[in-house]
């Protein structure tokens, strides 16, 4: 079970089946090591949402980018029937070009240049974070400005709830 508490997650988890594998500080490396190791075994998911990478920032982007494929590549070995939801990785810091939102903004260029398989869809809503400077708004942002607040989750679960729905029907 991840360990993300949010309010609107918790909330998707009563209207839908979720598995939560979110764990704070994980890098590319810890995610595809345990889809490889059995963590989606006995599962038969319609959905699986992916956000991962803002934690392997520094590295060049083109290895950040090959280690999300490689995830992606490996929950379509292990979830055949699952669409997969590609979420870039959401701005963050106080700066729009901060060392670390420049990271980011590589490997999301990455991302959005990759023509992905029909089973996956990459989805930003990025924009709605920050803010005409793009800067992160503090509002959607712990104090950190690295993960979202109760009101980030507020816009994160509007944006990725239709998705939900159209795997799942409800």
């Amino acid at each position: 079970e991840g360990s993300d508490k949010s309010t609107e997650i918790e909330e998707l988890k009563k209207k839908y089946s979720i598995l939560s594998a979110g764990y704070g500080g994980d890098w590319c490396q810890n995610v595809l090591w345990r889809v490889s190791h059995g963590e989606l075994d006995g599962y038969k998911a319609k959905l699986v949402m992916l956000m991962i990478g803002t934690n392997n920032c520094g590295q060049p982007a083109d290895q950040v980018f090959a280690g999300i494929k490689e995830i992606v590549k490996t929950i379509h070995a292990k979830q055949p029937q699952a669409k997969v939801l590609l979420l870039p990785i959401f701005p963050r810091g106080a700066k729009a070009d901060d060392w670390a939102n420049k990271s980011v903004q590589a490997v999301n260029k990455l991302i959005a240049a990759e023509k992905f398989p029909d089973h996956v869809t990459v989805f930003s809503f990025a924009e709605q974070l920050v803010d005409a400077n793009g800067v992160t708004r503090p509002e959607l942002y712990d104090d950190e400005r690295l993960h979202l607040s109760d009101e980030g989750f507020k816009v994160w679960r509007k944006a990725v709830e239709p998705f939900f729905k159209a795997a799942c029907g409800k």
